[in-house]
């Protein structure tokens, strides 16, 4: 999949657009594919300033249950409602409305935090998928 050149990634396997003193933050492909059929959406911290690494939400599939995790500090302002209540949309390929949350960046975000493209090439050529998830039965 090609992202715009302005898109970096976490090591859970979100995309992250940065813009101005907001971001915007997605599930990569790699997440979608391992992930498989995305039941549903929950974004428990609206309105919350959170810090890095704190998770904001959790995405059912018919596999897993998996965290979404805050790559730097934040507020989220905004949840994507059209696609958290249809998330059978996230199944399809990357596009650039499908963000999950809007965040309001608290201080500039640490890039060094952060994979550009070529850098998370090569991460998801080497690992496994790392989302924080849970074996549903």
């Amino acid at each position: 999949m090609k992202y715009p050149a302005d898109y970096y990634f976490t090591k859970e396997h979100e995309w992250v657009h940065l813009n101005g003193d907001t971001a915007f933050i997605g599930l990569t492909e790699l997440a979608k594919q391992e992930l498989q059929e995305i039941l549903s959406i929950e974004i428990h911290k609206m309105g919350e300033t959170l810090s890095a690494d704190q998770a904001f939400g959790r995405i059912r599939s018919c596999r897993y249950l998996g965290k979404l995790v805050m790559p730097f500090a934040g507020k989220i302002i905004a949840v994507n409602e059209a696609y958290c209540s249809d998330p059978k949309l996230f199944n399809s390929c990357f596009d650039e409305e499908h963000w999950i949350v809007k965040v309001k960046l608290i201080e500039p975000v640490d890039r060094s935090r952060l994979l550009d493209q070529n850098s998370y090439k090569s991460y998801k050529a080497n690992n496994y998928l790392h989302l924080v998830k849970y074996l549903l039965n």
